[in-house]
């Protein structure tokens, strides 16, 4: 079996981030013909889901992950910078595949310092290289989900360029068993941060509660950084009723939650591709986002990947915030709609099913690593 070392920046926790959701997705597509082993610097917290999957039996995890697992003390430092300990961490592990995921910081990793048979960097959009560009240089292969990003690349590098389509597991994330849609039941899951205005958007569901007695909200992430779920805290309490707030949960538990759910709510600020969204279409749930819809980075490009807005109910109204972001009051305004409702909306379980088709993914995965 070959040995495939995952790398990552550790600094946040997202349980079903999307970091973690592709390193669970290659282990799984991957048990039957390599070890995995997860690697991540300067961690602040847990991957509850990846310390679930230790052993390949329950998901193509090597046992010995754990040596190197965020959890434990294996790659030490307070810096993003990367030193001996780093590299000699690495080498121990001893792969014949490298993986390093986006992160601008992990992005500086000294690939070309590294003696290991195939090294490759998984990106979601060019932007993770603009500070890095020796990233690309040292890389034998460059993994990218949209076809779209690999024009941006020098013609030198095009040729590392392999598309690998997003997928998700489709025997965990179905509408089988799915709940009647209830547009009053409303769910949220991510990290709770500024960039995905999770505060903002329990502000405007509490101003909801106040004229709808009979709406819920469901909140599923944790804080980054940790110091946030405070934050999140004290504005729950300012009007508690309607809220059950929830740490991270496995992929089950999560699927079961998309379907005891009618709406998903996504207010972030922008999302560079998101899987929840796919995740919860896949379980039958009406997905809800606030943006203008463009592919997602920074002012210029604010919105949720393009993928979803001609499936998710898109709460823009074309105005902005002081900010320059789409308007909460939006976001208010159309789960009002959806809760009397006034808004049509559309089953796409069988669409994402037929468009990000774990298999196809699967068997491309194989082909290429091992």
């Amino acid at each position: 079996m070959k040995k495939i070392l995952h790398y990552t920046i550790g600094f946040h926790y997202p349980s079903r981030g999307g970091v973690e959701t592709a390193i669970q997705d290659f282990a799984s597509m991957t048990k039957e013909h390599a070890e995995n082993y997860v690697m991540a610097k300067n961690a602040s917290g847990s991957y509850p889901n990846l310390v679930g999957l230790k052993s390949v039996k329950n998901g193509g995890f090597s046992t010995h992950c754990t040596k190197y697992n965020n959890l434990f003390d294996g790659i030490p430092g307070k810096t993003m910078e990367f030193d001996d300990t780093t590299l000699n961490a690495i080498r121990n592990v001893n792969p014949d595949v490298l993986i390093v995921y986006p992160d601008c910081s992990s992005m500086m990793i000294p690939l070309g310092e590294l003696d290991i048979p195939m090294k490759v960097i998984r990106i979601q959009g060019y932007h993770m290289l603009q500070k890095c560009p020796d990233a690309a240089n040292y890389a034998d292969r460059i993994i990218i989900f949209d076809s779209d990003i690999k024009k941006s690349f020098s013609d030198s590098n095009k040729s590392k360029v392999v598309t690998i389509p997003k997928s998700y597991n489709h025997h965990i994330f179905n509408s089988q068993g799915r709940k009647a849609i209830d547009t009053r039941e409303m769910l949220y899951v991510g990290r709770y941060s500024q960039q995905k205005r999770t505060g903002q958007m329990i502000y405007v569901f509490q101003q909801l509660k106040q004229k709808y007695k009979n709406i819920h909200l469901t909140i599923i992430g944790g804080g980054t950084p940790s110091s946030y779920d405070i934050e999140i805290d004290k504005q729950i309490k300012k009007q508690p009723d309607g809220i059950v707030k929830r740490s991270w949960v496995n992929a089950e538990e999560l699927a079961e939650e998309y379907r005891n759910h009618g709406v998903l709510v996504i207010p972030s600020k922008y999302e560079t591709f998101s899987s929840v969204a796919l995740e919860a279409f896949a379980c039958g749930a009406i997905v809800v986002i606030n943006s203008n819809g463009n592919t997602a980075w920074g002012k210029g490009e604010r919105g949720i990947c393009g993928w979803a807005k001609d499936m998710a109910i898109n709460a823009f109204d074309g105005s902005y915030d002081n900010d320059g972001w789409p308007r909460m009051e939006s976001l208010k305004n159309t789960l009002e709609e959806l809760i009397l409702g006034e808004i049509k909306y559309t089953d796409h379980s069988r669409t994402v099913e037929n468009t990000y088709s774990y298999k196809n993914t699967r068997d491309r995965v194989i082909e290429l690593f091992c």
